[in-house]
């Protein structure tokens, strides 16, 4: 009876990723920074359709979580790979979740992409609070 509980729960849990993840229509996107800010960012893109967004993965500096899932999505790599991963998943947006020293990554990762003739647009993960 355990096992048959268990089954069914990882059946609907993978059932439920695999349906999120087809649901996605919009603009290839990958997050820089797979920390809590970047599983923020996760969280709003599966449910705010309005973004249009469609999440392909993560890229981090910390070479120990390449290769890992969050929330369904790879760690494609680090920054050293950028422009090989955006030609591959054809990716069209870069959410960068960095909550120290944001500004400054956003502009290197701008830098990098026009340097490189990437047509990618760089964005900055932001949270508002307010009362």
């Amino acid at each position: 009876m355990l096992i048959l509980i268990s089954f069914s729960r990882f059946f609907f849990r993978l059932l439920d990723e695999w349906v999120s993840h087809e649901k996605r229509h919009g603009k290839p996107t990958l997050i820089y920074g797979a920390g809590i800010g970047g599983q923020m960012v996760v969280r709003e893109i599966e449910t705010n359709d309005r973004l249009e967004l469609s999440l392909v993965g993560f890229i981090d500096d910390d070479p120990r979580k390449k290769g890992k899932q969050i929330h369904g999505y790879p760690v494609l790599g680090s920054e050293k790979q950028l422009r090989t991963i955006i030609e591959k998943y054809k990716i069209q947006e870069i959410i960068i979740s960095f909550k120290d020293r944001g500004v400054e990554k956003k502009k290197e990762v701008h830098r990098l992409c026009m340097r490189d003739g990437l047509d990618t647009a760089v964005s900055q993960m932001r949270l508002v609070i307010e009362p």
